[in-house]
């Protein structure tokens, strides 16, 4: 049962003992309770010299993933703990190491950068997509529909294209075209 990923309280409760007497028993008999060469959680942590929180954390952003997930345990390969030693917590903006009470930027400016790059990314793919009409009085005749060329309002203003020119309009210039379905 071992072997094929249950863990010790499993074993123990389809034979009616405890998970101590079944890792007593594993270790008596096969001199480890490890399953193959896969490595529990503890194990893993133990050998990586971390936490378990921060193989949690590794986890979530993907940097690490378990060889087998049964119940609410995970097994590991015994490759991961290279992974987990040679990998340094760095900044996702500016790549510098993250001091130990941060998990994603190494400081409140990174944060706030990182949050205006994934705005403008949005915007982009927002504003980029979609055509736009003219609202307001301006070099191009009202009601006209152009495209949004930078895709990205900067200033309050945003490039529009125009028959192949490019121009700069205040934001409230243009306005979305809303298609109708019938």
């Amino acid at each position: 049962m071992r072997q094929s990923g249950a863990t010790l309280q499993q074993t123990g409760n389809y034979f009616g003992i405890s998970r101590e007497w079944v890792r007593k028993l594993l270790d008596r008999h096969y001199g480890s309770t490890r399953i193959g060469e896969l490595l529990t959680a503890a194990e893993l942590a133990a050998e990586a010299g971390c936490s378990p929180a921060y193989l949690r954390k590794l986890k979530r952003r993907g940097v690490i993933q378990p060889a087998r997930v049964v119940g609410q345990s995970t097994l590991w390969k015994p490759e991961t703990v290279a992974t987990i030693i040679t990998y340094v917590d760095q900044c996702q903006v500016c790549h510098r190491p993250l001091p130990s009470d941060r998990w994603a930027y190494c400081s409140t400016a990174c944060s706030i950068e990182h949050h205006r790059e994934d705005q403008r990314k949005k915007a982009a793919e927002r504003y980029g997509s979609t055509d736009y009409v003219i609202c307001k009085r301006c070099l191009i005749p009202l009601g006209t529909v152009v495209r949004v060329a930078s895709g990205i309002p900067a200033r309050g203003r945003v490039k529009v294209d125009w028959d192949g020119r490019i121009l700069e309009l205040p934001f409230g210039f243009v306005k979305r075209v809303r298609l109708k379905c019938n």
